[in-house]
């Protein structure tokens, strides 16, 4: 009978086989939750605990219950309780942390956990208990479909539209099917696009600058010449073909194609160049960040303040109508309107109920519309006296890009949920995404920090951050910054996928800094042997810290000290020493500091696990039920921490029999309250899906849906928060449907 070992892990983005140290990435400060059904970390387990990871069961056990009592000298008090609920499919939908206040468990805090119809984690919410209520804190919104950031439509309709990370898309028929073109493009974070009267292609990207295509994107060529900022944010053409480019801090003009740029000449600091848009008599407006907009009637060697009336100078968007009216989207402020020759702003809101114009756009028929981050769409036909929310069919309302093409459909660009299209006016919405990286995709693409104003009673958005994969789906970068972007990180990989070199650097005036740098190294049996972090000084890396590991014939890890930098050599700073059975799980880890020249006792964990045989194989598997942590004083160890786990059985699958066909059993108990198990099989690999319905046909909730090898199952369904009566489950797997009925008797 083999015996094996399940381990409480850390839910990081990569996850090792066998027991060995976590690389460290810097990206692992957001809470990973449900991207494993089975496995989720106690916020108090140990970094030895943290860092470690067994190979993953198809089943096992889930953790309901985490206590950690202080020592007090004498006996264990307990300090604080970790509660965990699961849905049917087994995912985490809630931690509940409770405080040990006079002999009671008290509430303190909880996160709850929303999955999309992939059982991906959607919202991840963080609450505060607060008279006797809970309060909101912060959440992170994920998305996993591609973000897009810019359009342009060439004189035949041809749609180019640029990503972030993926680069450039062409469709030629209107966004039924993408093609990727990023031949000679350097720099994947594409801002901004913008097309001239010879259909030759700009593309300003996030630190590379801007290139050109002359071929409808077959190849990419990098214009830079003159240009001393790399951030490009928005780029426009005047009808002589000269191109204006917004940079984090200047405003760049061409008048040779982009063969050469210089800085016009601005008499105000452009903190953030954000858009850009030009009218039919070649005068251009820029908007900025903090600064409102600006406009210059000589190609740029003077530019005018134009701020009356402007309450909100943090414009996101710029669009001029057929009557050479200008209109602003703004960032918490709406949309303001400034008719044509005049230099008085006015907002204009009503009907808006997002405040947050990431962009806006407008028709032949001078229809407006304002897409907005977390609202969707909105169009207004009078010039912004009156918005309506138009988002039938609009799955994602987090909008960063607009375009119309010549018979007004209406191109949506969203964060994480690819491109919409309305040939409609807006009244409805369908997704085209056939050919975008990672439509479909189930690798994260976004994720959008927003905390809780309970004045206002509204979600602040406050962070963005966006992910790039290789065609591996190896994470290669991580972009910060939600309004602009501030700061990045590189990574990459060796042949067998191991993540051997991390790059930190920052924006600075347009140009990406080195900050940070992770080197790691492996040994044959792709174990982690050393990490090496170094810092950026005076044009060149200096060396910070250092970690070696060591390991077992088994390959479980079993020291890892950490050193660092004097000036001229390693100095030993920690060391850490683990210890397994004979089934390779850690019994002991023991923290030592280097003082004198000795390795000196500092703190020491062990770990205790219970053996349940499990019913698929017969191997046995060890969860751990106990953690005592102990802290030396010098002469003994002394008590500091004990930590114990209670666990239940996931679903249980039964695959040793031959299973011919498809079969739904009736549920049991029948009459229930408040759970009752349902048992079916499948005799081939299936995508199964079981749904709960209540009498009149309303869909409850779906119990399953995934896809399911050759076996018998059983699952629980809760039902403790509905009304008792009859309800109906069912179950769908290829062509075979059955159901069955129920009843909840409270």
């Amino acid at each position: 009978m083999k015996i094996l070992s399940r381990q409480i892990v850390l839910l990081v983005l990569f996850l090792c086989v066998g027991i060995q140290p976590q690389v460290e990435s810097q990206f692992n400060s957001d809470l990973e939750i449900g991207l494993s059904p089975n496995q989720i970390i106690p916020s108090n387990a140990s970094d030895e605990i943290k860092k470690m990871n067994k190979k993953m069961l198809d089943d096992g056990y889930l953790i309901t219950e985490h206590i950690r009592q202080d020592w007090n000298g004498s006996d264990w008090i307990n300090s604080i309780k970790e509660s965990y609920t699961y849905n049917n499919m087994e995912k985490l939908i809630e931690l509940l942390k409770q405080l040990w206040v006079n002999n009671l468990w008290e509430n303190d805090s909880r996160t709850s956990v929303l999955y999309t119809e992939n059982n991906l984690p959607d919202t991840v919410t963080y609450q505060t208990w607060y008279m006797n209520n809970w309060a909101n804190n912060f959440r992170y919104i994920h998305s996993y479909g591609p973000s897009v950031r810019s359009f342009a439509i060439n004189s035949v309709g041809y749609v180019f539209t640029g990503t972030y990370g993926g680069g450039i898309f062409l469709s030629t028929n209107d966004g039924a099917n993408w093609t990727q073109i990023n031949n000679g493009l350097t720099n994947n974070i594409i801002n901004s696009l913008a097309i001239n009267s010879s259909d030759e292609i700009f593309a300003g990207t996030a630190g590379g600058g801007i290139f050109l295509s002359t071929n409808n994107g077959v190849m990419w060529t990098p214009i830079n010449n003159g240009l001393t900022n790399f951030m490009i944010n928005s780029l426009a053409i005047n009808s002589l073909g000269y191109v204006f480019a917004g940079t984090s801090r200047d405003i760049f003009l061409s008048t040779d194609n982009g063969a050469s740029w210089t800085p016009t000449n601005s008499a105000f600091d452009f903190v953030n160049i954000q858009s850009l848009a030009i009218n039919s008599n070649d005068n251009v407006f820029a908007g900025t960040n903090y600064d409102g907009v600006f406009l210059t009637t000589d190609d740029g060697t003077t530019w005018t303040h134009l701020y009356n009336g402007l309450t909100n100078d943090n414009v996101q968007s710029l669009v001029i109508n057929s009557g050479d009216d200008l209109f602003a989207g703004t960032y918490g402020g709406g949309v303001f309107f400034l008719p044509n020759n005049e230099t008085n702003w006015t907002q204009v809101n009503s009907g808006l109920t997002n405040d947050v114009v990431n962009c806006i756009a407008t028709n032949s028929n001078s229809d407006l519309f304002a897409g907005t981050a977390g609202g969707g769409v909105f169009r207004s036909t009078n010039n912004g006296a009156m918005w309506t929310k138009i988002n039938i069919g609009l799955t994602n309302t987090f909008i960063n890009s607009l375009a119309i093409n010549s018979n007004d459909d209406i191109f949506a660009g969203t964060s994480g949920g690819g491109i919409f299209l309305s040939t409609d006016n807006g009244f409805s919405w369908s997704e085209i995404n056939s050919g975008l990286t990672n439509a479909q995709g189930n690798l994260r693409t976004g994720t959008l920090t927003q905390s809780w104003n309970a004045l206002e009673i509204l979600w602040y958005s406050t962070d963005l951050v966006r992910y790039s994969y290789d065609s591996n789906d190896n994470l290669i970068l991580r972009l910060y910054g939600l309004r602009f972007l501030n700061s990045q990180d590189l990574l990459s990989y060796d042949p067998n996928n191991n993540l051997i070199e991390e790059l930190d650097q920052v924006l600075s005036a347009g140009n990406w800094l080195n900050s940070d740098i992770w080197t790691h190294s492996y040994d044959i049996q792709n174990n982690l042997t050393s990490t090496l972090r170094q810092h950026w000084e005076n044009n060149m890396w200096v060396n910070f810290g250092l970690v070696d590991y060591t390991y077992d014939l088994n390959n479980n890890l079993i020291t890892r000290v950490t050193m660092n930098w004097d000036g001229s050599t390693w100095a030993n700073s920690t060391k850490t020493s683990l210890t397994y059975d004979i089934n390779s799980n850690l019994t002991l880890s023991l923290r030592q500091l280097w003082q004198g020249g000795n390795w000196i006792n500092n703190t020491r964990n062990e770990y205790i696990y219970d053996v349940t045989i499990l019913n698929k194989n017969d191997d046995i598997q060890a969860n751990l039920i106990e953690e005592v942590s102990q802290q030396w004083n010098g002469a003994e160890w002394i008590n500091t921490q004990m930590q114990t786990y209670i666990y239940i059985p996931t679903a249980v699958e039964e695959t040793k029999e031959t299973i011919t066909n498809y079969s739904l059993q009736q549920n049991y108990p029948n009459p229930f309250n408040p759970s009752t198990k349902i048992k079916y099989s499948v005799p081939q690999s299936s995508e199964v899906i079981i749904k709960v319905f209540d009498v009149l046909g309303n869909e409850i909730e779906t119990l399953v849906k995934e896809e399911k090898p050759t076996g018998s199952y059983e699952i629980t369904w809760y039902a403790a928060n509905l009304p008792s009566g009859v309800y109906f489950y069912r179950l769908k797997a290829d062509s075979f449907i059955d159901t069955k009925k129920m009843i909840l008797l409270k």
